[in-house]
């Protein structure tokens, strides 16, 4: 029977440091990840408040849903120019066009999951954030 040899070690520190650095690029991946999923939780939910602001103090109630609509897609380009519209949508309800009605503005969006479906197996890909904000209308002078 052969006798091993453990006094040479060449290699072990190469395959130690494969290993180690391979979990800790999944770990900066997950974070780097999460911290966009806030990010873009943040963006959504201040552009949700950013349209329901415009449109409950636009002078023309009729067009406040297009003012809305508009406060919410000037709002993310401005902080984001580069995002997918294609990923983003807006639900912008109006009860009426007297003082004291609402406007609820409701964004959301799917943010992309780096490595497909490794980080986050049950979310098919993306991660949908979502944002609603309800104001009332003002009176104008």
């Amino acid at each position: 029977m052969a006798k091993l040899n453990f006094k040479s070690e060449k290699g072990s520190t190469i395959i130690e440091f494969s290993l180690t650095i391979l979990i800790f690029l999944i770990i900066f991946a997950a974070i780097v990840q999460f911290g966009y999923i806030l990010l873009a939780n943040n963006i959504v939910e201040t552009a949700s408040f950013e349209g329901a602001r415009a449109g409950s103090i636009t002078p023309d109630p009729e067009n406040a849903v297009d003012v809305a609509t508009n406060a919410v897609d000037d709002y993310i380009v401005k902080v984001l120019p580069g995002w997918d519209s294609g990923r983003m949508s807006k639900d912008i309800s109006i009860t009426g066009i007297t003082p004291e009605d609402t406007i609820t503005v409701s964004v959301s969006y799917d943010v992309p999951v780096m490595f497909g479906n490794a980080l986050f197996p049950s979310s098919g890909g993306s991660f949908t954030v979502g944002g609603e904000s309800t104001m009332t209308l003002t009176e104008k002078p």
